[in-house]
């Protein structure tokens, strides 16, 4: 679905001299929410104190506010602005934040001496630069808006100059369009694959567009472009047709579609549309950063940025409380979360996170811990207007926890089991199998 009255021929600001001294001095403080590994003694690495942020993960935006940069840049890995270059400011700050960002030929007149030099000039002075986007929604009248064989024409150009500055290059970004004969975009990338210049050996990733209301429609979508055997980069999504009239449906999709791109094999990049987009509670309600003084993250902000990487290599060590989203596992998309309200939870995790709203019966969540010393103890916080039963999976023995109702969404307690775990690191499951709960996390001593 075209978004053309949003911005997608990007538009860079001249900040003054001084937004650097201010950034340099943020991008210290922003280190600090990087994950810190705790040692054994010996020098083991034991675990972590976080999770690390998903290497998926990333936004559409051109970053022009001074404080966008420090509010989303711990917790997103990568970025594209539908242009050739960002500006001096925002590339310093990713460099630091490990921010990759992505120049894109948006479409034939980006191919022009001075966007390419403008390439070459940031793959030099970036190196850790990747990828090279292709022309966005060229069977969008309104956007690129190319037929597969005037795509095929220009691409060569594309191609060479992703060669000449060693970068991947990701395909033409595709999505149903209103180019005649062209609505269906596998129609289209079929056609501009079979083009005799073009050689789909030379691309290493299909990108997407998707603005459907469900993460069925989205998954069942990108299912379709797994035919050409690369991975997926979906460039732009997130709710917007049909019935998404408010903050709280966007988030239920979004939980949804992350548990499903974070798992999924197919999927190697994500961008949320968009960080800002008019104000503040408007439709569709996709808005990650408020428009609050000083400004900070919206509801929907928080879940994107606090949801898990799903890295099953990472073990978190247990000095903490553990928040119900840091999962590195969950059988099912539909678990539910939002911002924790828990104030003890938030106090004792000493960050804020993610509680579980609504998990579904039977479903399995997975956490991978580092017990410094062998655990005696468990106790899960949680809240629930009906009694439940929760099964905890550990050192291969089932315990099953009666959690009695607690006559409210927000009167959260404690309950609190004997368990026997085993110091290193372990595999715990929780499956709920009766009952209706909110799960804040819990603590293992």
């Amino acid at each position: 679905m075209s978004r053309s009255s949003l911005g997608h021929l990007p538009v860079f600001s001249r900040w003054e001299a001084c937004a650097n001294i201010f950034f340099i001095g943020l991008i210290l403080l922003c280190s600090a929410c990087e994950p810190t590994n705790v040692p054994e003694e010996g020098g083991k690495e034991a675990g972590t104190e976080s999770m690390s942020k998903s290497a998926k993960r990333g936004v559409a935006f051109n970053f022009q506010i001074d404080t966008d940069l420090p509010l989303l840049s711990p917790f997103i890995s990568w970025d594209y602005n539908w242009g050739v270059t960002t500006s001096s400011v925002s590339s310093t700050w990713f460099d630091v934040n490990g921010i990759d960002y992505c120049p894109m030929i948006w479409n034939g007149s980006y191919l022009s001496d001075i966007n390419k030099e403008r390439v070459r000039a940031y793959a030099q002075n970036h190196p850790a630069t990747k990828f090279l986007l292709g022309f966005n929604e060229p069977n969008l009248t309104d956007q690129a808006h190319m037929t597969p064989q005037q795509a095929a024409a220009l691409w060569p150009e594309v191609a060479a100059l992703a060669e000449e500055t060693n970068l991947l290059l990701v395909s033409p970004a595709m999505n149903y369009g209103t180019l005649e004969d062209y609505y269906d975009p596998i129609k289209w990338l079929d056609e501009f694959f079979a083009q005799p210049n073009i050689s789909l050996s030379d691309i290493h990733a299909i990108s997407v567009h998707c603005y459907m209301p469900d993460a069925t429609s989205l998954i069942n979508y990108i299912n379709r472009f797994a035919k050409y055997g690369k991975p997926i980069w979906l460039t732009e999504f997130c709710a917007w047709e049909n019935n998404i009239n408010s903050p709280e449906k966007q988030i239920a999709y979004m939980c949804e579609a992350l548990n499903y791109l974070e798992q999924s094999p197919l999927v190697e990049r994500y961008a949320w549309f968009i960080p800002r987009y008019k104000t503040e509670g408007t439709y569709p309600y996709m808005q990650l950063i408020n428009n609050q003084k000083p400004a900070g993250l919206t509801e929907a902000g928080k879940v994107y940025a606090y949801f898990s990487s799903f890295n099953k290599e990472e073990y978190l060590t247990t000095n903490r409380f553990i928040h119900a989203g840091e999962y590195c596992a969950v059988s099912s998309n539909k678990v539910q979360l939002r911002p924790a309200t828990d104030e003890k939870a938030i106090e004792d995790a000493r960050r804020e996170g993610l509680t579980i709203t609504d998990l579904p019966v039977g479903d399995t969540l997975t956490y991978h811990l580092s017990l410094p010393q062998q655990a005696q103890s468990l106790s899960l916080r949680y809240t629930s207007y009906s009694p439940s039963i929760m099964e905890v999976q550990i050192n291969g023995k089932s315990i099953f926890i009666d959690l009695p109702s607690t006559s409210g969404i927000n009167n959260w307690q404690t309950i609190k089991t004997d368990i026997e775990a085993t110091t290193g690191n372990q595999e715990m499951k929780l499956i709920l199998r009766m009952g209706a709960l909110r799960f804040s996390g819990f603590q293992i001593n």
